[in-house]
């Protein structure tokens, strides 16, 4: 593709992808300043639409992207925009509040994210069953009152408000918690929750209750990953795209919204490159209910182990640009901060 086609082909998206309405030559030629006449751009867009790279929905409407002139845009053209320090303020604050659990801490991005880029996001985040025990902390509140903290190898955090066992001096309890985190580092947390606290409570008869909160933290933190790993947010942003104002294609999507064992395999199998953001566009996607639609999406990763992934789901005319700069961003922060809570 010659350098004048590309510049036409660059200026067609960047504007279909802002109005949502066929572009015609005298409107690149106006915006655009690219030296030429419109009926230059006419024949331009004709060759355009011959290559494959653009389609005329109306004989008298102006032309749109293919699949695969996004494709093109996106490998050739695209310029990824960096996110500003304002637009990312709502993320740092999701990240730097640790009073919350690695579960909340994703479903929060999910949230956060889908109101940055107004579209769709889809988080998978790291399942409890299959961490390992990193410490336990217990810290005396409110008179008799402790909170248990359970860490995770991965990063997962685990809390709960306990009762102190009546008559169990502190220290006593300080003991045990400083046993446990010498005798179970690094064992596998199914372990823990069953040989491992059995063993315990031989060693430690007065801190039975304490080691059975503990026991529930980790049966009941692994149930909820499993059944809940995949975050969604955002899905009514979808309905905010004229693309999909008709029923049908809404009924569609949300039926993919559903099978959430479908978007988890999908995201996994398009993200094998720790360095990669990967866009998908159209016809890409491997679920034909999918084929109206874009999904830009990374895996991230903490000391070189796979957590999750992050995917932001939207129409074919999505800013790539933006959406491609904001999940490289957040995939980073999010890596970040989940290896500042594993380094405890």
């Amino acid at each position: 593709m010659d350098e004048r086609k590309r510049r036409i082909l660059q200026a067609l998206v960047e504007d279909y992808i802002e109005t949502a309405q066929p572009v015609g030559s005298r409107a690149i030629a106006r915006r655009h300043g690219l030296g030429v006449s419109p009926a230059t751009i006419r024949n331009e867009m004709a060759d355009l639409e011959e290559m494959g790279f653009v389609e005329q929905p109306h004989t008298s409407a102006g032309r749109v992207p293919s699949s695969r002139g996004y494709r093109y845009y996106v490998d050739h053209l695209m310029a990824v925009g960096i996110p500003g320090e304002r637009e990312l303020e709502p993320l740092r604050r999701v990240c730097g509040d640790r009073t919350v659990p690695v579960r909340a801490l994703i479903r929060r991005t999910a949230g956060v994210l889908s109101q940055m880029t107004q579209y769709t996001s889809l988080v998978v985040g790291p399942q409890l069953e299959k961490a390992t025990f990193k410490c336990l902390e217990v810290i005396p509140v409110n008179g008799n009152r402790l909170l248990v903290v359970l860490l995770t190898g991965s990063g997962l955090i685990q809390t709960r408000l306990v009762d102190r066992p009546e008559g169990v001096p502190l220290e006593y309890l300080e003991g045990m918690v400083s046993a446990l985190n010498g005798a179970f580092a690094g064992m596998d947390l199914a372990a823990v929750a069953t040989r491992g606290l059995d063993r315990a409570r031989v060693d430690f008869p007065r801190g039975v209750g304490l080691l059975e909160s503990l026991r529930g933290m980790i049966e009941l933190g692994g149930a909820q990953e499993e059944e809940d790993v995949l975050f969604v947010g955002g899905t009514s942003n979808i309905l905010k795209q004229p693309e999909f104002r008709d029923v049908d294609k809404i009924r569609r999507l949300f039926s993919v919204f559903e099978r959430q064992q479908l978007i988890q395999e999908l995201l996994t199998e398009l993200n094998v490159d720790p360095e990669d953001v990967v866009v998908t566009i159209g016809e890409e996607n491997p679920c034909p209910d999918m084929h109206d639609c874009s999904l830009v999406s990374a895996a991230y990763y903490v000391g070189g182990k796979l957590l999750g992934r992050i995917g932001i789901l939207g129409p074919r005319r999505m800013r790539y640009a933006r959406v491609v700069g904001m999940v490289s961003m957040v995939r980073e922060m999010l890596s970040q901060e989940l290896w500042r809570r594993r380094l405890g």
